[in-house]
């Protein structure tokens, strides 16, 4: 297996018949780059397409981290993350919480606007990432089942982890150029102006819908639903 050829497969894979698993996550991102920017072209917050790069780019690489070291079960690293993973679970649900609220207070709190910058929310994103890859149980396709099948060994668990990072990664990457495409949408739809403060107050609301199913354990029956549909 090759980096780059790995990378190919997991961007690929959210066109294929593996997006069912991944729509555990996938919807939330959307929602989250769809209220981003419309909440900072309410707020008024000067930016341009870097409200689209560097909030995709932050997210592939929170994403994909946590996702390499979830994946290479022989690091000591790891098995400390799985053994608390119910914790972090607890912990991404909290986090969730914040960005809604960060999404819904952006254009009528003055210090938010001013405290949001590229990098900043760059930053956030990347913690969001990171919590969207706590929470995903990924479907094990074939080119995951290798890369796993590395990792498992001592000898090995790196290799296994650096493969599972490209992976991560272009899974990652394709939620940022989808997203990066439906906001473009948006923006030449020509009602968008006047519907962006409710459609990202709406998102805001999904993204607090999400932080209650983590909290509650809800979640569990939100994954299975999908994952059920691979098996029927």
């Amino acid at each position: 297996m090759s980096e780059l050829g790995v990378l190919w497969d997991g961007f690929a894979s959210f066109f294929s018949i593996w997006q069912v698993c991944i729509l555990q996550i996938s919807p939330f991102f959307m929602v989250y780059i769809v209220g981003l920017n419309g909440a900072t072209a309410a707020a008024g917050v000067p930016g341009d397409r870097r409200w689209l790069l560097w909030p995709s780019a932050g997210y592939a690489v929170g994403f994909s981290v946590i996702f390499a070291l979830l994946s290479a079960s022989a690091l000591p690293v790891s098995r400390l993350l799985t053994y608390q993973i119910e914790m972090w679970r607890q912990l991404a649900g909290v986090f969730f919480l914040i960005v809604a609220g960060y999404l819904f207070w952006l254009d009528r709190l003055v210090r938010l606007r001013q405290w949001t910058t590229p990098w900043r929310v760059a930053l956030l994103s990347g913690l969001l990432g990171m919590a969207f890859a706590v929470i995903y149980s990924p479907c094990i396709t074939p080119t995951l089942s290798r890369i796993l099948g590395v990792a498992v060994h001592a000898e090995t668990a790196v290799q296994g982890a650096i493969l599972a990072w490209c992976y991560g990664l272009g899974l990652s990457l394709s939620f940022g150029v989808v997203g990066s495409v439906l906001v473009r949408l948006l923006q030449r739809w020509e009602k968008w102006p006047a519907l962006r403060r409710r459609g990202k107050d709406g998102c805001a609301i999904v993204l607090f819908i999400l932080a209650i199913m983590n909290l509650t354990d809800i979640m569990v029956y939100y994954k299975a639903f999908f994952l059920g549909m691979l098996v029927r």
